[in-house]
């Protein structure tokens, strides 16, 4: 009787979040067919895989600016269900069924009631900020499916260690890490939950986190000998964290710092001060024009220089960082105030913190900030008023929102980037309600 009864939660949860994400689709349809790059360039290297042309951008250039999972997930859509608008969204369906059932699986773990866990399931499946992540070839619920994978596998490993168990979390934590590459940091974050959670000796814990090691190293170690033998240089990830810093930080010395800019203002300021270290080029003189075009968010434009004077993107993106560091050395208060107004931009809204530095209040953006506080509310109320021994079992839920919100305020934060990590506030909120 508990086997159908979870069965007809399951199927409910997935009738929803089908049926949601249906109804917003038909509702705020795309504009248009998908295009040849997508939003992020994954959907223009998945394409050149299918072709047989390889891991490459439209240009011919050789890439690590792009990890390979969202990228291979694309692909495989491309290949089974042909190269449609449908294709990519059907792929996009599928890994949000999958995170709303693994989001059950989480909360059934932490608080052992079917009722919470099937408010969680529901609250995502309804949660509309995720939708519109589902109608264009965007990494976020591929990321939240992965992310999810490891976030279980994590709290089974820790209520029931074993070797085969930490290695297999490992090895999620990798493709997680080759969705996004925010998480290339986070095995130090499950040595310290190791440490809070498990009640066995040193040696032990160390042996864990051995094997933990050793599957996330070889998940990952595919893509880190392919990069070596394109750049030359070990690259654990991509080739873009250095330009999402310069996006970040590179306007701490003008006026209105606290502006958030776009990558279609920030990539031709880092091409200006390329060319203040490695002069100009004639060939660049309709980049800019290019760039207003919607091309890879600026990048081709950077791509063609770096082309030109012989730097590779791994060389481009280490300039990038090491510019955007001088900039917040030179500017340690206003970056303080920056990753400040950050937080806000991560967890509210960022158009709606845009919109109160211009003075004005738009409706979406109001709505979208009124339903996270919302959210964010029944989450702290739930663990301050309610608290109880799944306090622990939670751990690694708090773990995970306070490591990507340290990330994002610290580097670039938008709205997006909330996503992935949503549904871990969803299943507090869901305690609550």
């Amino acid at each position: 009787m508990e086997n159908k009864s979870a069965l007809l939660l399951v199927t409910l949860i997935i009738l929803s979040v089908v049926l949601t994400r249906l109804i917003f689709f038909l509702t705020y349809p795309a504009d248009g067919p998908v295009g040849r790059r997508g939003p992020d360039g994954r959907l223009s290297i998945a394409r050149n895989l299918v072709s047989g042309q390889g891991y490459i951008f439209d240009d011919g250039t050789q890439t690590a600016n792009r990890t390979p999972v969202g990228v291979y997930f694309f692909a495989l859509a491309l290949l089974t269900m042909g190269d449609s608008l449908w294709s990519i969204v059907i792929a996009q369906w599928l890994a949000e069924v999958g995170t709303a059932i693994l989001v059950f699986f989480i909360a059934l773990e932490i608080f052992q009631h079917r009722g919470v866990a099937f408010v969680s399931s529901l609250l995502l499946a309804f949660y509309v900020p995720s939708m519109a992540y589902t109608i264009r070839s965007w990494s976020e619920p591929l990321f939240t499916l992965l992310l999810a994978a490891f976030t279980w596998y994590l709290l089974w490993s820790l209520r029931a260690p074993s070797m085969w168990r930490f290695i297999l979390c490992g090895a999620c934590l990798a493709l997680a890490t080759l969705s996004r590459p925010v998480m290339q940091y986070y095995p130090v974050v499950v040595l310290l939950l190791m440490v809070w959670a498990l009640d066995k000796p040193w040696g032990h814990i160390g042996a864990y986190f051995a094997a933990f090691c050793v599957g996330f190293a070889l998940v990952l170690s595919p893509w880190v000998v392919r990069n070596y033998q394109v750049f030359g240089v070990f690259i654990p990830s991509s080739t873009n964290s250095g330009l999402s810093f310069y996006q970040g930080n590179y306007m701490l010395g003008e006026s209105d710092y606290l502006r958030y800019r776009q990558r279609v203002e920030s990539m031709p300021a880092l091409k200006k001060t390329l060319e203040s270290h490695f002069g100009t080029i004639s060939a660049a003189t309709d980049l800019a024009e290019r760039t207003k075009a919607k091309d890879l968010h600026g990048y081709e434009m950077l791509a063609e220089y770096a082309k030109a004077k012989g730097l590779n993107e791994y060389e481009i993106n280490r300039f990038a960082q090491q510019e955007a560091t001088r900039v917040i050395r030179a500017f340690p208060l206003r970056y303080a105030i920056v990753s400040s107004v950050r937080f806000f931009r991560l967890w509210f809204s960022q158009m709606f913190v845009q919109n109160l530095f211009q003075g004005r209040v738009r409706l979406m953006p109001l709505l979208i900030a009124s339903a996270n506080v919302m959210l964010l509310g029944f989450a702290m109320v739930g663990w301050v008023r309610y608290g109880g021994s799944w306090c622990q079992r939670a751990a690694p839920l708090v773990a995970m929102l306070a490591y990507h919100t340290i990330l994002y305020t610290m580097v670039l934060a938008l709205g997006r980037y909330r996503a992935p990590i949503m549904p871990y506030v969803l299943i507090f909120a869901a305690y609550t309600l």
